[in-house]
């Protein structure tokens, strides 16, 4: 009964949700760039979307926050608009020879062409007259896991979120984000009433002079060696030009409870120097040993007693400064920080962690460099910790022509090298203990075209979680694309990965276990119809093992009747033996939801989707999903465990926008 009492008041809530129309949208986007295994940026990219830049007062850096736009792209883009003075509509972007068929439609995604502002903004104009959004969401199981049954979980089994946001003319932002997964105590046991509550403010002055911002962000500088990075962690995206100046902190807007820093952060910029600096204070969630931090842990899960005695119990602080020099001819930037923890952090030893982060305390200093010679472009980052252990990471990017794209990336991160929040493109699990080459190649053949490939080659000097002792990597990547009409495709991808490892029972002994993964997919927009059916394939082995495979045929459909209402169906058979042979299929959710799923072992799985506008005020959504094993009695493990196979779930969501 408490479900759908539920159910009836967030309908009755008068929030709304701004439907897709039919064609090219978020949804093929992700399911073509994304990488298989990393949604860490889902939210980030799908945030972007749901509020687009505005060609017509976009700056560089605000362009230069979509990761397949280079610099010269995004420069070539503003030429453009200079030239006359305004962007009419995004079909103005196929004049911009530097911008090939996959970058325009890409564009179409994530920006608008809205009237340019009239006079200078007022203090209503910039924080109160923009744009503002209200959502909410929530997820409704119709089914009980065995942490309700056993009553180790505190809270309800329906999970909910509540969004808001404010945007103006791209320069300022406000949000928060409120948040309850299953199983998480509303409104008691420490929870004022939500367990997640994510917010930001951010400001940039007009003439990007001055930018501040309060609350929770990101913080990404040079290749990623001291503070993240830009280029969204993911060997396909790195496939992209290099974007080469000087970063600035990024509003944090995902939902999830790692990765990000709350505090202040200001930038100042004058002619071609800027100077940054950023305070953060978060309280973490660990495993405490009396006064030892065991382990860091980042799900952000609260449901059962010891997950919330272990909520926010070790305290960082974090401080930095940025200093650079940008022109057009490259650009040089140096950082330091400090960070301070209240408990000792000490992972219990295991012959792979050696060199992981123990002590109080991490600091570190890095000097990164780029330079522009008309096709090409150098980038680099050399960084020491605390102790004086190096890693260092250069890159070169070649464009003989429009067409063809070279990218050759080498990284030497030492085996003792610490840096918590460094977010490097590499194969270790941490960004240490690694020497590594990457080498890439885009290449759009005759406007149908497009080719694209990598080989990566990784060397463990020290032991890993998967080998004890020295050990290589391998990972390859090609992908070809036909586009016969418009946004009409064919795709096809292959992914693989060779990587040393233990021999099980064997100690000295380490052998290649193999991971090959097939994609054929078809793109087809039919008037209001896209069909979006792909085949999948995998197959993985090892010197001593048996060869396992793996298949899946899915489809995703949508259909718009009205341009008000949109139908959308997913459906996917796979058939995979183990999890080793798992395979990931892209399925569209509603906001803020959708990932590429793995599927393994012998099942199906089905999901339809409903978005109606109301009015130009109120919108709504829904989502059932269903999923069903053939071999399996129960689904999960533990506090998680569902006992059957098969389960369904419901979500809504309802958006307004005044």
């Amino acid at each position: 009964m408490r479900k759908w009492l539920w159910i009836a008041f967030l309908l009755a809530m008068p929030l709304g949700l701004q439907a897709q129309v039919a064609g090219y949208d978020f949804h093929d986007f992700a399911a073509e760039y994304l990488d298989d295994e990393n949604a860490e940026y889902y939210e980030t990219l799908e945030e972007l979307a749901l509020h687009p830049i505005d060609l017509n007062s976009a700056t560089k850096p605000d362009l230069l926050q979509l990761p397949f736009i280079s610099e010269q792209q995004a420069d070539a883009i503003l030429a453009y608009r200079n030239k006359h003075h305004r962007f009419a509509s995004i079909g103005e972007l196929q004049f911009i020879p530097e911008l090939s068929h996959s970058d325009r439609l890409h564009l179409s995604v994530f920006t608008v062409c809205r009237p340019p502002a009239i006079g200078k903004p007022t203090f209503r104009d910039n924080w109160l007259s923009g744009q503002h959004e209200l959502s909410v969401h929530a997820d409704i199981p119709f089914y009980k896991r065995e942490g309700f049954r056993n009553n180790a979980y505190n809270g309800a089994t329906i999970g909910h979120q509540l969004r808001y946001r404010y945007q103006h003319e791209n320069r300022t932002h406000y949000g928060l984000t409120l948040k309850n997964d299953p199983g998480e105590p509303f409104a008691k046991r420490g929870n004022y009433p939500y367990d997640a509550l994510m917010f930001y403010v951010h400001h940039r002055s007009r003439n990007d002079q001055w930018e501040w911002l309060a609350g929770d962000y990101r913080v990404g500088i040079g290749q990623g060696l001291a503070f993240g990075q830009n280029r969204y962690n993911s060997k396909q995206t790195l496939l992209d030009a290099a974007q080469t100046g000087a970063d600035v902190f990024k509003p944090y807007t995902s939902a999830s409870q790692d990765g990000f820093f709350r505090g202040a952060a200001l930038a100042y910029r004058w002619k071609g120097l800027q100077v940054a600096a950023m305070a953060s204070f978060r309280r973490l969630d660990a495993r405490l040993d009396n006064d030892t931090a065991r382990t860091l842990l980042t799900t952000g899960y609260h449901r059962t007693d010891a997950e919330l005695a272990q909520r926010r119990n070790l305290h960082n602080l974090t401080a930095a400064i940025h200093v650079a020099y940008v022109h057009a001819i490259g650009s040089l930037s140096l950082t330091s920080y400090y960070s301070h923890y209240n408990h000792y952090i000490a992972p219990t030893p295991r012959v792979y962690n050696v060199h992981y982060l123990r002590g109080k305390s991490a600091a570190g200093l890095s000097l990164a460099y780029s330079l522009n010679l008309h096709n090409l472009t150098i980038s680099g980052e050399a960084a020491a910790d605390k102790h004086f252990n190096l890693a260092i990471v250069n890159r070169i990017d070649w464009k003989p022509f429009n067409a063809l794209s070279l990218i050759l990336q080498h990284r030497s991160l030492a085996a003792a090298y610490v840096a918590p929040y460094a977010r490097v493109t590499q194969s270790n699990s941490q960004p240490q203990n690694e020497h590594g080459v990457y080498l890439g190649v885009k290449y759009a053949f005759r406007r149908h075209w497009e080719l694209s490939a990598y080989a990566d080659w990784a060397h463990f000097p020290q032991p890993t979680f998967y080998a004890s002792q020295t050990a290589t990597a391998w990972q390859f990547y090609a992908q070809a694309k036909y586009t016969y009409n418009r946004q009409n495709s064919v795709l096809l991808r292959y992914t693989g990965k060779a990587q040393q490892r233990d021999v099980t029972g064997y100690d000295g002994l380490i052998e290649y276990a193999q991971t090959h993964r097939l994609r054929l997919q078809l793109n087809q927009v039919i008037g209001r119809f896209d069909i979006h059916p792909a085949f999948d394939a995998s197959f993985t082995g090892s010197q001593t093992t048996d060869h396992r495979m793996g298949y899946m045929a899915s489809l995703r459909a949508n259909y718009t009747p009205l341009d008000c209402l949109k139908i959308g169906a997913y459906g996917a058979f796979f058939h995979t033996d183990d999890y080793a042979t798992r395979l990931y299929s892209y399925e569209p959710s509603l906001r803020y939801g959708s990932a590429n799923q793995a599927f393994y072992y012998h099942g199906l799985r089905a999901a339809a989707t409903l978005q109606y506008k109301l009015n130009r005020h109120i919108a709504l959504a829904a989502k059932v999903g269903y999923l069903h094993y053939f071999n399996r009695r129960q689904i999960s493990s533990g506090n998680q465990l569902i006992d059957a196979n098969h389960k369904t779930d419901l979500q809504l969501e309802v958006v307004w926008r005044p």
